[in-house]
């Protein structure tokens, strides 16, 4: 029992400590200011409704740290490699007929038109 009363108030105290402290809040505010100032008629409550969760959303992303490892990754993918290195030879286009083979199947592009629709285009001749 007297476990179960010392939890519930730590939970109680950490959640009112973090609710004064709570840095996206101002950046919701002023996400949600910026947004009603740009807007050309007044914003509905389910507008602003929307604009403070996508704000909040976006501030907790940013705020976990987890996406400052992908932006801060360096430029550089070998080290090995150099500008003054000859680079293989891509494929080339002649040999490139635009088709490609998914899960056993092979896709083929569509002759014609683009403005024509599809069922309007013939297939390729080796049908």
């Amino acid at each position: 029992m007297y476990r179960s009363v010392v939890c519930a108030l730590s939970l109680v105290c950490c959640v009112s400590g973090n609710a004064s402290e709570d840095p996206c809040q101002e950046i919701v505010n002023a996400t949600l200011a910026e947004v009603r100032a740009g807007a050309d008629t007044a914003m509905s409550d389910d507008d602003a409704a929307l604009v403070r969760l996508a704000a909040g959303s976006a501030c907790v992303k940013a705020m976990s740290g987890r996406y400052a490892e992908v932006a801060a990754a360096p430029e550089v993918v070998s080290e090995t490699v150099t500008k003054d290195e000859p680079r293989p030879e891509a494929a080339s286009d002649e040999e490139d007929d635009g088709s490609f083979e998914a899960g056993g199947i092979t896709f083929r592009p569509l002759s014609g038109s683009p403005s024509k629709k599809p069922y309007e285009r013939n297939r390729g001749s080796d049908d």
